[in-house]
């Protein structure tokens, strides 16, 4: 066998292997389809005791307590779930969003109208969270591990199975993680014409 043969069969193996491994970690974020209980799929009605309905969107409902999908202390500060539009109310987004405390903290201690002690307690707080590693950061990497190495453009990451898809930004010191169906081209043709039929409803 000369060097060419042994190379191909080498550069073979290594596709081989990655596409093994990368369809294995989508299968994952197929399979668990959400985060812990919340799942992509599932009707709210299996969370109505955790939920609040939003007073404005009323296909947006909030976690109530946050901190029973917290790992290991890192906060979540919202988690929003949107449902369907018809009567079966369907869990269609999980998005979950991490508020960058650390700005905040220096604006405080930064304002000459808050008193000493609390500008020193902010400042001390955002040199501590300076020091770790923020919310969203660490969710992000848990995601990498499960899910395996995300797409990248733009600043935005993304994990794509074949039924489920996550993806993961930063806007403004806002992170979201937002889990999703994937949709066929047929389905999102008609989100489009409802969309379409919606807003031409309107004049």
């Amino acid at each position: 066998m000369n060097n060419n043969m042994k190379k191909q069969q080498i550069t073979i193996f290594f596709i081989l292997l990655y596409q093994f491994t990368f369809s294995q970690y989508t299968s994952v974020l197929d399979r668990k389809a959400g985060f812990k209980d919340i799942k992509i799929g599932k009707p709210i009605s299996e969370l109505i005791d955790k939920v609040k309905k939003d007073e404005k969107v009323s296909t947006l409902y909030l976690i109530e307590d946050t901190s029973k999908y917290e790992i290991e202390n890192h906060k979540i500060d919202k988690i929003i779930i949107t449902v369907s539009e018809d009567n079966k109310k369907i869990i269609e987004h999980i998005t979950f969003m991490f508020v960058d405390k650390i700005n905040d903290l220096i604006r405080i201690a930064r304002d000459k109208n808050k008193n000493l002690e609390t500008r020193k307690k902010a400042l001390a707080e955002a040199e501590r969270l300076s020091k770790e590693e923020n919310d969203y950061s660490f969710y992000v990497r848990l995601f990498k591990d499960a899910f395996g190495e995300p797409k990248k453009e733009k600043g935005v990451k993304s994990w794509v199975g074949k039924k489920i898809q996550l993806i993961c930004t930063k806007v403004r010191g806002v992170g979201f993680c937002d889990f999703s169906k994937v949709l066929t081209e047929e389905e999102e043709s008609q989100i489009k014409k409802s969309k379409g039929e919606k807003a031409s409803s309107k004049f």
